[in-house]
């Protein structure tokens, strides 16, 4: 996987938070952690490609309680085969890949929403 350069501490995400694309993607993705600049989430992917675009808008959401962060501008850092994937799982047509994401220049009301998620709904603990 790709050299981590985050900035600030990334909190692991409670299971049941997405990530999704603008229209042109279809990719749905599992959150897997998150910090004030950027995230990393898991999705099926073709291991022989590459995340299909380097910038995109995104929504965040937890569907079980309602929350939404939207329209939330990206840029793609790596997107690699999953640390946990062995050599058999590699070969396969599609695989669990990671992607990370940071954010780009976030409205105050993102950057509210943003901090609440952090805040309150992302784990306590610090990977």
């Amino acid at each position: 996987m790709g050299y981590d350069k985050r900035k600030d501490v990334r909190m692991a995400v409670l299971e049941g938070a997405f990530i999704e694309f603008e229209e042109g993607c279809d990719i749905v993705g599992t959150l897997v952690d998150i910090a004030r600049h950027g995230l990393s989430f898991t999705y099926e992917g073709d291991p022989g490609l590459c995340f299909p675009f380097s910038r995109i808008c995104a929504d965040i959401s937890i569907p079980e309680n309602g929350f939404s962060l939207e329209d939330v501008a990206c840029r793609v850092v790596y997107d690699d085969v999953a640390h946990d994937m062995d050599d058999t799982d590699i070969s396969a047509a599609t695989v669990t890949k990671q992607c990370g994401v940071e954010f780009c220049e976030l409205t105050e009301e993102q950057q509210e929403k943003l901090e609440f998620f952090i805040g309150c709904i992302a784990r306590k603990n610090s990977l």
